[in-house]
């Protein structure tokens, strides 16, 4: 663990380049760029419904720095539930500290979050605002681009430009990648405005590799994270990523989550 913090340190000092808020238009390079990464995933069209299970690990350090974002002892199994083309967004999870449901509610931007622990429903604004921005980013790493057009991008105003190429290493594969810098208002959870760095791969246009802000969760307002997304597989005409792995990368870099998907199943309308 120690060894992959020290890995982790390198690209540090640059992780904050692009990632601040734009202003003005969006650049048709980069719009482009982004609908043509979506018609490599796939199309929802024709899909009312898609169910996800997953299994994962989370790091202990990073559960203790940011406990009611990571929430690790409710999150060792999930059943995520995404109602389509933009509706509601229901997590089942569970762990050694009991079960947890989150119902995640976009409607008109910013939309809603309920969350209950055993039942018992959660008032208090900081655990709504964790499961706002954990359900968002979970819908974000499932759909990838797909969540940020068509009918998705209809609830947020996307401002997008390109910015430099990148190779990256995902599960130890380079990716030659295209980058798009976007800004998203409303943001992730209930924020006002989230920045994002898309990484897109020449080979196959799919998003390999998502960075982002966290401004929808007070304690992490700031910070930086990245999760990679490989293992594709295809079904009911869309190509779904299996494995991810996130990392945050400030204020410190350290290992986040890994986790994959252990079901899935699509309901079609």
């Amino acid at each position: 663990m120690i060894g992959r913090r020290l890995l982790l340190a390198a690209p540090l000092a640059g992780c904050t380049a692009g990632l601040v808020p734009l202003d003005g238009a969006s650049d048709f390079d980069a719009q482009a760029l982004l609908a043509k990464s979506a018609a490599a995933h796939g199309s929802l069209a024709g899909l009312a419904e898609i169910r996800v299970a997953y299994a994962g690990r989370f790091d202990s350090l990073v559960g203790r720095l940011q406990p009611e974002l990571v929430d690790a002892d409710h999150r060792s199994l999930a059943q995520d539930t995404v109602t389509l083309p933009y509706g509601r967004h229901t997590q089942m999870q569970s762990g050694p500290a009991g079960a947890k449901r989150v119902q995640r509610d976009p409607g008109t931007a910013p939309g809603t979050v309920r969350v209950w622990f055993d039942g018992i429903e959660a008032i208090d604004r900081p655990r709504r605002d964790a499961a706002a921005v954990v359900a968002d980013c979970y819908r974000l790493f499932l759909l990838g681009p797909l969540m940020l057009t068509g009918a998705g991008a209809e609830q947020r105003r996307l401002t997008m430009v390109l910015a430099e190429p990148e190779t990256i290493i995902v599960n130890g594969q380079a990716h030659p990648c295209d980058v798009i810098r976007m800004t998203l208002r409303p943001g992730l959870g209930l924020s006002e405005r989230d920045e994002l760095l898309l990484f897109i791969d020449r080979a196959q246009q799919l998003m390999r590799r998502v960075r982002f802000t966290l401004n929808g969760h007070v304690p992490t307002r700031g910070a930086i994270a990245e999760t990679d997304c490989w293992g594709h597989v295809a079904q009911g005409g869309v190509r779904w990523a299996t494995q991810y792995e996130e990392r945050l990368l400030r204020p410190a870099p350290l290992p986040v989550h890994e986790w994959r998907m252990t079901g899935l199943g699509v309901v079609r309308g």
